[in-house]
């Protein structure tokens, strides 16, 4: 992409950083106060809330879920300081409830989901995929990085050796996308009665983008807690990946590719394309080189088509998915897809906005949107699903095993430190 000629600035350090002040209050009053410490349970956190946050049934606890809210709490020691025995406390409780009741100790990895006795259940109980530990990876480093937990660096150990040794392609490279309970990759279905699709919702004998997206996340934050040459030897493979193997020449991502990397022909997840574009670019800040030339390119590619064919300027929200290169065709608003597309534009505009206000602007119209249509102003919280005619989808559930705090806390927190530490580079 070529470089722009500088155009009239319209959005002035100042109008940042009070965008940046506005994002961080609604961190602390439609995230944190919300979930802390109404979600903290004996069994790690409770994983279902209705609209008005009173606790809806079922037990089951899952590695994604608990990982996640983990997660967020381990940051929120670091982000705050004057915070951080409240928060390394409750890191600390979510990584002993998942290392107690949802670690295979015998292989080193986790499970997808335990009962409300923590006995693994559902059809996949003898799984183990590299989604639902990446996500563990991601708590247990970020647990030993920012609460100084030698038994979470231990954790994150053991899932990295299963990474290696046994979700590994080490004829192509990459990842399985899960093996067996003794740590055999599988790619077909293990028999004629299992389901099509493993537990993340991949067939059998294809890579999920959104799979070896969320290693590049995990692998990043366990390089910052370890600084192990060969951590940072996968970490840049896997940047290799997305942008060599997934990226489209549409400037989006294949959703789905074959085991030898041969493109399946799909959709645009757009929320994934705009989650890459700034995540790749912090994996490769995490390594020490910083963003070359042709990251910056692909990332601002990614976020290009997105705004072209997955977003609509007019109210500023993202849409789902769409064919390539093509408008989208389920224009459902979807939480986590809106607060990732503000962190990446706030992120492009930390790079180009000394160029150019396009992704400032954009960042403005994204958060408004979040602002008046995404955020409960009753309940607090986010709405999960919002049709394209503005109807609630899901009775306004704020959480369930899918939706934690982690997407929202995760772009709220790093938009506002931007916004407000003015950086924007010459």
């Amino acid at each position: 992409m070529r470089k722009q000629a500088p155009t009239k600035i319209r959005v002035q350090v100042a109008e940042r950083a009070r965008y940046g002040a506005e994002i961080e209050n609604s961190l602390w009053r439609d995230i944190i106060d919300c979930w802390f410490p109404r979600a903290i349970d004996p069994r790690g956190f409770h994983q279902n809330f209705s609209r008005d946050w009173s606790r809806m049934e079922g037990d089951e606890r899952t590695t994604v879920y608990q990982s996640r809210v983990t997660w967020i709490a381990a940051s929120l020691a670091s982000f705050y300081p004057d915070r951080y025995e409240r928060f390394k406390d409750i890191a600390l409780h979510g990584l002993g409830y998942m290392t107690h009741a949802l670690l295979d100790h015998d292989l080193g990895a986790f499970l997808w989901r335990v009962d409300e006795r923590d006995n693994p259940c559902g059809n996949h109980a003898t799984e183990r995929h590299v989604y639902s530990n990446a996500f563990a990876l991601y708590a247990c480093s970020a647990v030993a990085r920012h609460c100084s937990d030698k038994a979470a660096l231990e954790t994150a150990r053991s899932v990295w050796n299963w990474f290696e040794n046994c979700a590994r392609d080490k004829e192509r490279s990459g990842y399985f996308e899960c093996t067996t309970e003794v740590g055999n990759p599988i790619t077909q279905p293990p028999d004629e009665m299992w389901p099509y699709r493993d537990s993340l919702g991949t067939p059998y004998g294809q890579r999920a983008q959104n799979s070896h997206l969320h290693i590049l996340e995990a692998f990043t934050e366990y390089f910052l807690a370890t600084g192990d040459a060969q951590v940072g030897m996968r970490l840049n493979e896997m940047v290799e990946i997305l942008l060599n193997k997934y990226f489209t020449p549409e400037g989006s991502l294949h959703v789905y590719l074959w085991h030898d990397w041969r493109p399946v022909l799909g959709a645009t997840s757009f929320g994934h394309d705009v989650e890459a574009a700034h995540l790749i670019i912090n994996a490769k800040k995490a390594l020490g080189d910083g963003p070359s030339d042709d990251l910056l390119y692909k990332a601002r590619r990614l976020v290009e088509n997105t705004l072209l064919r997955g977003w609509e300027p007019g109210t500023g929200a993202i849409w789902n998915s769409g064919p390539f290169g093509d408008a989208s065709s389920d224009r459902t608003r979807i939480w986590w897809a809106q607060v990732e597309n503000l962190l990446a534009l706030v992120t492009l505009d930390s790079y180009f906005g000394a160029e150019t206000d396009r992704y400032a602007m954009a960042m403005i119209r994204q958060w408004e949107w979040i602002k008046k249509h995404q955020l409960d102003n009753e309940h607090h919280g986010l709405f999960g699903y919002i049709s394209d005619d503005g109807q609630l989808l899901d009775e306004g559930i704020k959480a369930n095993m899918w939706k934690a705090c982690y997407h929202c806390g995760r772009a709220f927190m790093e938009s506002s430190r931007i916004l407000q530490s003015n950086q924007i580079r010459a």
